[in-house]
């Protein structure tokens, strides 16, 4: 057996911040519409890992 990853995700701040950033530097684009506080990115290729952003409140000083 083994083990597949569905998605990595990231905490951010700025959810379309982020969409602009690992767009641009991984030539991704979003799978469907992004929200305010989620979105999935996917290769513009096809191939490779998905990528989820989801927004984040907590203080990483703090972990």
């Amino acid at each position: 057996m083994m083990l597949t990853i569905g998605s990595i995700v990231w905490g951010v701040r700025d959810v379309a911040r982020a969409i602009e950033f690992w767009c641009a530097a991984l030539n991704y684009k979003p799978l469907r519409e992004p929200s305010e506080d989620w979105a999935i990115l996917v290769p513009v290729t096809g191939e490779g890992q998905q990528m989820a952003i989801t927004i984040v409140s907590s203080d990483p000083t703090t972990h």
